[in-house]
């Protein structure tokens, strides 16, 4: 289900007989929520602006071809045709919540060029959030999350 996946270290989970607990369980799933949240938060736009004077001859007639037949659309929007809506690709994965984890990952195809700190592309960097970045924004947060499902459930919540 998930090809790239972020980690965000929560420290011991609270396990009784070997099982974790139902408060941690609660907690576990609602911290991969929240961490899914701030993973899916696309970034705003920002223009570049492109110098046309550098483009080959080549290059301007596949443009203006492209442009006639509708394979690109000025100016680009997000979310069109072929796109493969990366923000709402993210996705929970609870398969591995008896052992205290929760996976939250994006199986988009290109996923790693956006959000991996090794293969992120130039254009990425410095307004998509990478995978590091998101575990240590979401992290602390997230660890709450977890505390307080906890302390719910021995108070009776």
């Amino acid at each position: 289900m998930v090809d790239f996946s972020a980690s965000v270290k929560l420290g011991k989970v609270p396990l009784i007989g070997g099982r974790i607990t139902d408060g941690a369980r609660v907690g576990l799933k609602a911290a991969g929520l929240y961490v899914k949240g701030v993973a899916s938060t696309y970034p705003k736009v920002r223009r570049l602006k492109v110098d046309t004077k550098l483009w080959t001859l080549k290059q301007r007639k596949y443009f203006f071809w492209a442009l006639r037949k509708g394979v690109i659309e000025v100016p680009y929007r997000r979310g069109g045709k072929r796109s493969q809506r990366l923000g709402a690709r993210w996705a929970v994965d609870e398969s591995r919540l008896d052992a205290g984890q929760v996976t939250v990952g994006n199986n988009a195809s290109y996923a790693p060029v956006v959000y991996d700190r090794k293969n992120q592309s130039w254009y990425h960097k410095g307004n998509w959030l990478n995978t590091q970045q998101i575990a240590k924004k979401a992290g602390p947060q997230a660890r709450r999350i977890v505390r307080a499902g906890v302390a719910n459930k021995l108070q009776g919540r």
